[in-house]
Parts: structure tokens; sequence; C-alpha cells
């Protein structure tokens, strides 16, 4: 998890964006996240590709930054193979 108390002075005005790397399942807590970026202007791009089916708060992890990344390679829970 992002320790978004520690993250509010990393946050800066060079920072462009803060990526959330939602682990094994569990999401980062993206409400809390996506206010303190928005009051700095700073993107925020979800790595959901650990995470498919999983919610923070009421949306499913990917939905809540302005990007949401997903990926189904080999070592994923769910796979997709690696292409065709």
């Amino acid at each position: 998890m992002l320790p978004l108390d520690g993250l509010v002075g990393l946050v800066g005005s060079d920072t462009k964006a803060v990526i959330a790397t939602h682990i094994w399942g569990n999401p980062e807590k993206m409400a809390e996240l996506n206010r303190l970026c928005e009051a700095r202007d700073v993107l925020v791009i979800e790595d959901a590709c650990l995470a498919l089916g999983a919610k923070s708060g009421q949306k499913m992890s990917g939905a809540s930054g302005r990007v949401g990344v997903f990926s189904f390679g080999c070592l994923k829970p769910i796979q997709g193979g690696e292409g065709a």
C-alpha cells in the first residue's frame, strides 16, 4: 500500500503522475490518493494488472485514476497467453 502520509511530502511541483499499483488484489486507497493528487494537479495512473475484480470503495480497480492499466500475461492471476 502507498503510505499516503509519506507521499504528501514527495508529491511536489515537478511531479507529473503517481502510479498506484494494486498488488495481488489489494487495491490502494484511491479516494484519498485522488484527493491528494487532484489538489496538486497530478495525474493518477492505476496499475490494476494484479487486481482484476477488486474494488476500492465502490469502484472497480482501474476505474478510479485518469488511466487504468490491465494485462493478461502468463504470470497474471487470469492468463490470456502471450498474444496471438
